[in-house]
C-alpha cells in the first residue's frame, strides 16, 4: 500500500476497494452507510477500535466537524451473528473521517483523495480535460462489457447532450451578437418541459438540471438542440428575439410529443416518475 500512489488509478481503485470491503456496511432509505468502529479498525493503528472512535468523535467535535446531522445508529450483525446499535454515516462522510486519521494506514486515502481533487481543480482551469476523462471512464466501461448497462447508456448520452448543446452554443456564437444565454436555455427548457431552469432544479432537486434528467427527457433534449443547430446553421444573423422564436417554434412541437408519450407510458413528462392513477 505504500506504494500506491506510484501505481495506475485502476489500481490504487483496486486496493482501496479491498481495504472497504472488509467495513460493514447497510442500505438506509436508499443511501449506503458504513460502519465506524470497522473504519477505525481498519484505517487506524489501534486494536481498540470502538474506544478509538470515541476519541475521534471528540476530536472531529473540536475542530468543528458537526457530525450529529451525519451520524445514525443502525442495526449491524457482529461477529456473534446479533444485531447491535452501531454508529454509522454515508460514503463523503466517511472519506473525511478516513482523512482525519492520523495513520500510515489512511495515508494512501488521503493521496487518492487528493489527487481527485487536483484533477477536479485542473478540469475547472481547463475543461477540455473533464471532456478527455469522460471519453477515458465511457471507454473504460466500455471495454469491460457494460456498454449496454443502463447506467453506461445514460452516461453516453450525457456525453452527447453536452457536445451538442457546446455545438450549439458555438452556432449561436457565430449569428448573434452578445446572446443572453440565460433567456435562450429557460427558452428551451420552456418549450420542451413547460417550466424554467429555476423551477426544474426544484423540481428535480439538483443544481445540475441535464445531469438529472432521465433518458427518454435528456434523449429529446439532446435532439431539440441538434435541430436548432442545423436550422441557426443556415443565418449569417440573428436577433436574439428571432433566436427565440426559432426557439419556441422548432422545441414546442417536442414538449408536446414528449408529454403525449410519458402520458402513455403513465411517467412524469420530467422526472420520469410513474404516476399514481386513482385507480390505485
Amino acid at each position: 500500500m505504500n506504494n500506491l500512489t506510484n501505481s495506475t488509478p485502476n489500481r490504487q481503485m483496486s486496493l482501496l476497494e479491498a481495504r472497504f470491503s472488509n467495513i460493514r456496511r447497510i442500505e438506509h432509505e436508499g443511501i449506503e452507510y458504513f460502519s465506524l468502529v470497522d473504519i477505525m479498525a481498519e484505517f487506524s493503528n489501534t486494536k481498540a477500535a470502538r474506544q478509538y472512535w470515541n476519541d475521534t468523535k471528540k476530536r472531529l467535535q473540536k475542530d468543528g466537524f458537526q457530525l450529529s446531522e451525519k451520524i445514525l445508529q443502525l442495526k449491524l450483525k457482529a461477529q456473534d451473528g446479533k444485531l447491535y446499535a452501531t454508529d454509522c454515516t454515508d460514503g463523503e462522510t466517511m472519506f473525511r473521517i478516513v482523512q482525519s486519521i492520523p495513520s500510515d494506514k489512511a495515508e494512501p486515502v488521503r493521496q487518492w483523495l487528493a489527487s481527485l481533487g487536483y484533477g477536479a481543480y485542473q478540469e475547472v482551469r481547463n475543461p477540455a480535460l473533464a471532456v478527455i476523462r469522460r471519453e477515458t471512464e465511457l471507454r473504460r466501461a466500455e471495454d469491460s462489457g457494460y456498454g449496454q448497462h443502463p447506467a453506461v447508456k445514460l452516461f453516453r448520452q450525457r456525453n452527447q447532450n453536452i457536445d451538442t448543446f457546446k455545438s450549439l452554443m458555438t452556432a449561436v456564437n457565430r449569428v448573434c451578437e452578445n446572446p443572453h444565454y440565460g433567456h435562450f436555455v429557460n427558452a428551451e427548457y420552456l418549450a420542451l418541459f413547460g417550466e424554467i431552469a429555476s423551477d426544474l432544479k426544484a423540481i428535480l432537486k439538483t443544481e445540475s438540471i441535464r445531469n438529472a434528467l432521465p433518458m427518454v427527457q435528456l434523449t429529446t433534449l439532446t435532439a431539440a438542440e441538434s435541430r436548432l443547430e442545423a436550422v441557426v446553421e443556415h443565418y449569417d444573423h440573428m436577433s436574439m428575439a428571432e433566436l427565440l422564436d426559432v426557439v419556441d417554434k422548432i422545441i414546442r412541437p417536442m414538449g408536446k410529443d414528449l408529454r403525449n408519450f410519458c402520458d402513455m407510458l403513465g411517467v412524469h413528462h420530467i422526472t420520469g416518475e410513474r404516476l399514481i392513477t386513482s385507480g390505485e
